[in-house]
């Protein structure tokens, strides 16, 4: 809990210095700048929870293809705009 309070502010300003945000308008609902791919950060702390966490990494194969498949579906979408 302590990392994800302490790195989400980091990586949302880092997005938003760099640009990496949505603009409102069009198919945008929010009223201000937005950062996008903030998935990730909550990737991230699943996977350092499960890496700390569980040791038999076989088991949870699965849980874990399905987290990097849903990832990299919201980051395209986030990058091109999946219909």
């Amino acid at each position: 809990m302590i990392f994800t309070l302490i790195s989400t502010p980091l990586v949302i300003n880092y997005f938003k210095n760099s640009g990496i945000v949505d603009i409102p308008g069009g198919r945008h609902v929010h009223t201000e700048v937005t950062p996008r791919m903030s998935g990730l950060i909550i990737l991230s702390i699943i996977f350092i929870n499960i890496f700390a966490f569980y040791h038999n990494l076989n088991d949870l194969r699965f849980f874990i293809f399905g987290l990097l498949l849903i990832s990299l579906c919201g980051n395209i979408d986030d990058i091109v705009g999946l219909k």
